[in-house]
């Protein structure tokens, strides 16, 4: 048989049978459908609560802090680790496996911020300013992605060299540099001191407080233009200032991050190393909160892992709830993708009996095409092509279907505006998604058409001619 023709006839059986067709193909389309409901939930989740609400790190990398033990309402570092000092980073680079190495440090004095707002928002409803006590980190700007700065500059300023002119009789007074900012034996630049802030506690404050209190929303490019005063040595909680004084420092935010303190800022490490030593015991060795360890693959993160164990360090307690969610909501999509193929199993048994009775019905047609030639394997490929294009019509109905859903529920959570984080971020359609739910759906229908074609094949022109 021709091309042309094995196709017309395939095309006159299809709209022949449509509405029985498109009955027995529903529960297809609604195993499509929660598949890809499902699994583009659970991508979305597992993507918002680790990465926007616990900011997890990528799957090469893992935080790491000193292993502590709770005893009633105290915790206590482990007797196998002294802290992470120099000496510790410099033992975690020599650990084989390990391709980079970064260091986080808290500044260790109170702090306090001057945050001007601009008039726009004062226009609102906002004060003319925000003061707040002030957490400050330090992180190496390497650990940085590029993509979080939007061209900007996360790096620790040096001060210019010291001026080396001599007092004259006419100058008694060596000349002031205006370009630098003395603070206690260490001088900083005047340039302003570049910040990071958390991507989650801006997600926090648009998907809350500006939707309760109606506050405009803010976007990474606005939040890049904020400028504040840091008084380092000055708490908003106590009247006396540090013994070591006061160091004013100008701020400028470069950036919205993931890797940024949740609760604070997020400075150069350079800075928060120099202030410490400014504000704290200088003869003492600095020692970090936690670090971040990079391996050369995710594979060899296990046995990284386990030595750490024997060294007295564990994950730290954010990166160790983002994987147990992660593996929760991982459980939880794979249940109801479950759930959704045996919708389509059950679909496929009801193709397998609308395929039967067509069979049945045309059986006669059958036989006539068999006597005047028609091979088995001929019969058998047209039976499983209608199975195929019913497939590709339920996968594609599917989609829909899902699409609709999604974005549905999107549009309504948008609106409630009490989400702790993007209902847009909701769903995440994988690029194989839409081509696996084709594909399933074709197999489903070609699985439930199989015996029917089978059947169909076997089928004894001269008995069926024959029959009264």
């Amino acid at each position: 048989m021709r091309i042309s023709a094995f196709f017309r006839l395939l095309s006159l059986n299809i709209r022949r049978n449509a509405r029985n067709l498109l009955l027995s193909s529903t529960g297809i389309v609604i195993g499509i459908a929660s598949f890809v409901f499902f699994v583009a939930l659970g991508y979305g989740v597992r993507q918002i609560v680790s990465h926007d609400l616990l900011g997890a790190l990528p799957v090469n990398q893992i935080a790491i802090t000193p292993k502590s033990y709770a005893a009633g309402m105290f915790r206590f570092e482990s007797l196998l680790s002294r802290g992470i000092t120099e000496d510790t980073l410099a033992r975690f680079r020599a650990l084989p496996g390990v391709k980079r190495v970064y260091g986080k440090m808290n500044l260790k004095a109170p702090a306090r911020a001057v945050v001007p707002i601009p008039a726009f928002l004062q226009q609102q409803g906002m004060a003319s300013a925000f003061y707040t006590e002030l957490v400050a980190q330090g992180i190496e700007p390497e650990a940085i992605d590029k993509k979080d700065l939007g061209g900007l500059d996360f790096i620790f300023h040096p001060p210019p060299k010291a001026p080396t002119s001599q007092p004259t009789t006419r100058s008694p007074k060596p000349p002031i540099d205006r370009d630098v900012v003395q603070c206690g034996r260490f001088r900083f630049s005047k340039k302003p001191v570049p910040v990071l802030i958390s991507r989650r506690l801006l997600d926090l404050y648009n998907s809350t407080l500006a939707g309760t209190r109606g506050f405009p929303k803010l976007n990474d490019q606005f939040v890049r233009a904020v400028s504040f005063d840091m008084y380092v040595g000055s708490s908003a909680f106590q009247r006396d200032r540090h013994p070591a004084g006061v160091c004013r420092m100008k701020c400028r935010v470069v950036g919205v991050s993931n890797r940024a303190i949740l609760l604070g800022i997020s400075l150069p490490l350079g800075y928060i190393q120099r202030l410490n030593l400014i504000y704290n015991d200088a003869t003492s060795a600095p020692t970090y909160q936690s670090v971040i360890l990079e391996a050369h693959q995710a594979s060899e993160i296990p046995q990284l892992l386990a030595t750490l164990d024997k060294m007295g360090f564990t994950l730290e307690s954010g990166q160790i709830f983002a994987r147990k969610v992660g593996e929760m909501v991982f459980l939880f999509a794979l249940v109801l993708t479950l759930i959704s193929v045996i919708i389509m199993v059950i679909a496929a048994i009801s193709i397998g009996h609308t395929f039967f009775m067509f069979v049945y019905e045309r059986r006669y047609q059958i036989g006539l095409m068999r006597a005047i030639g028609a091979t088995k394997s001929l019969i058998r490929r047209l039976i499983l092509m209608e199975a195929a294009v019913v497939g590709i019509v339920s996968g594609a109905l599917g989609l829909g279907v899902a699409w609709t859903a999604t974005h549905g529920l999107r549009w309504a959570l948008e609106r409630s505006q009490r989400l702790p984080f993007e209902a847009a971020k909701l769903f995440s359609f994988p690029s194989w998604l839409p081509w696996a739910a084709l594909g399933f759906s074709v197999l489903f229908c070609l699985i439930g058409a199989f015996f029917p074609a089978r059947r169909a094949a076997a089928l004894d022109p001269a008995r069926v001619l024959t029959e009264g």
